[in-house]
């Protein structure tokens, strides 16, 4: 394993240079080259987490080339924002970057001069701060052919097929006929054992699936982005999730106590939906997402 760096020069508005920290391992007789890609949102800290759990635990890569970019936004980190403070552009809209562009442009320019040249790429992202995320698989429609079969191998039971958005990582590496996947999982203000063991196991599993091309019988399910349903909170008050039921099928929501006259009552659905994603608890505001479901 190394740590090697890319320097940006004169990357910031005062003139200093930029440095872009990634791990190279390279195994036995490497034939597939990978890219794993965290933090491109400075406040998604989860997939550092992830990363180097991967490495302190297993760290196995098989016949793999790894480039892993842990932390792919460094300067949205260090404000722990989502989007670049000096240019205000979201990283996973800028891809494959600009040489001569804005500071995340030419971020995102300089990863991508070394992760085209990669056979599959795994772009690691979490749930907002106040979400927890069930381990999910964004893929575009025209590349769910190439992806349904590697989202069941990683045990992640379904996937979201959703519209083409312009200039992600994901759409960027498509253009040049690589594979790419984005995975949402956990949630943005703790770090979970669950959703940790589980992340590394999707890198594992990744890895595994790019070099060993198992085959696979089953494929995970398809869902599509627009029969997702978002429901927010109606008022003002504490909500109690029913997060034991996250990635599953139910029609209870969870509990929410009106704070006006201290009166609890459950939130249900008509139907029984899959939880995709959950508010994690606590003070709400008329209109706060509470979770996004499907039927």
């Amino acid at each position: 394993m190394c740590l090697k760096s890319i320097i940006i020069k004169d990357a910031y508005p005062n003139g200093n240079n930029l440095l872009l920290p990634y791990i190279y391992i390279k195994g036995n007789k490497a034939d597939k080259k990978i890219a794993i890609i965290g933090t491109q949102h400075g406040d998604e800290f989860f997939s550092v987490s992830i990363i180097n759990h991967f490495l302190k635990k297993s760290g196995h890569i098989g016949k793999a080339e790894l480039y892993i970019f842990f932390l792919a936004n460094p300067v949205a980190f260090n404000e722990n924002i989502r989007r670049n403070p000096i240019d205000g552009k979201d990283m996973n809209r800028c891809w494959p970057g600009k040489k001569s562009g804005t500071i995340t442009q030419i971020i995102c320019y300089n990863i991508f001069q070394i992760i085209k040249n990669c056979d599959y790429v795994l772009d690691l992202h979490n749930g907002n701060k106040n979400i927890r995320d069930w381990p999910q698989v964004r893929v575009h429609k025209h590349n769910r052919q190439k992806t349904e079969k590697l989202c069941k191998y990683l045990g992640i039971d379904f996937f979201i097929n959703h519209k083409e958005i312009r200039n992600t990582l994901v759409e960027a590496m498509h253009k040049i006929n690589k594979i790419a996947i984005c995975v949402e999982i956990g949630e943005g203000k703790r770090i979970d054992s669950f959703y940790l063991n589980k992340g590394v196991e999707i890198i594992e599993k990744f890895i595994k699936f790019a070099c060993e091309n198992p085959k696979i019988s089953e494929k995970a399910t398809h869902i599509k982005e627009e029969n997702i349903k978002k429901i927010y909170s109606s008022n003002n008050g504490i909500f109690i999730p029913n997060d034991k039921r996250l990635g599953k099928k139910s029609n209870l929501l969870g509990n929410f106590i009106d704070t006006i006259n201290l009166k609890e009552k459950q939130i249900k659905l008509k139907k029984q939906h899959r939880f995709l994603s959950i508010n994690v608890g606590g003070i709400v505001n008329k209109g706060q997402l509470l979770a996004r479901v499907v039927e």
